[in-house]
This record gives structure tokens, C-alpha cells and sequence, in this order.
């Protein structure tokens, strides 16, 4: 998966394996003992009939967005960093597996992200656009 995403973008291809790190780490090796034994109940689950076992990669995934807090911020993550995540495992699962069962991980509801504009607006100092003639 690196490989191809570094074709594109070294800077993308190092995001996504920090992504890919920091939820195998916090959350998938509690269940799996090695990445391919993710991988293969990933694989096995896509067979399946019923559609919600088939998307179950997705609402572990987004199950893991939502709780986690960081050990860096003592914070949940924003909805940018859970859209990376998001991003780096869809593209590890369809790069080493090719199709899996399509999920839309709801990143944030509405008061986290107004939270999160108020919080940018504050941050960010204010300057003036003097570029008149």
C-alpha cells in the first residue's frame, strides 16, 4: 500500500502509515495477533451474505475514530485526523484485498464540528487583506 500511495505522494504515504500505525496499535492488536490476521478476517467476513458483516471493517473502524483519545492532546480526535485515518485504512484494505464492501464512517455530528470551527477561529490570528490598488 505505501509503494502505491508513495507513487503519488511520499508526504501522503508517510500520513497513512502513521494513520495505519496509530489504529493497529490502539485498537486492532487488542483483537488480532499480526496485521495479516486482521487481514484475513477481513477477507473472510467479505464472503459473507449479510451485508452488516461484510461492512463490519467500517463499524470497527468507526467505533475505534470515536473513542479514542489521544495520548499526545488527552483529546478526542477531530474529524480531519479521523478522515486520514478513515482514508488510510480504505485504501491498506482495497490495496491488499482489492473491493471490500463499501461503509460511510460518520466522522463527526454536528456540535463537534461547529466546536472545531470555533476552536480554529480562535486560534488563528486574524490579519488584514491590504492588497487593494
Amino acid at each position: 500500500m505505501a509503494f502505491k500511495v508513495a507513487l503519488k505522494s511520499k508526504a501522503t504515504a508517510g500520513l497513512y502509515l502513521q494513520s495505519l500505525s496509530v489504529y493497529w496499535r490502539h485498537w486492532l492488536s487488542r483483537r488480532f495477533a499480526s496485521i495479516p490476521k486482521w487481514l484475513e478476517f477481513v477477507k473472510e467476513s467479505q464472503r459473507a451474505e449479510d451485508v452488516k458483516t461484510r461492512r463490519s471493517w467500517g463499524t470497527d473502524l468507526e467505533t475505534f475514530l470515536h473513542q479514542y483519545i489521544s495520548n499526545r492532546t488527552k483529546r478526542h480526535l477531530t474529524s480531519e485526523t479521523r478522515n486520514v485515518i478513515a482514508s488510510a485504512v480504505r485504501s491498506f484494505l482495497e490495496n491488499q484485498l482489492g473491493d471490500v464492501q463499501s461503509y460511510s464512517i460518520t466522522l463527526a455530528d454536528r456540535d463537534q464540528l461547529v466546536a472545531e470551527a470555533r476552536e480554529r477561529e480562535e486560534r488563528l490570528p486574524l490579519r488584514l487583506d491590504i492588497s487593494h490598488p
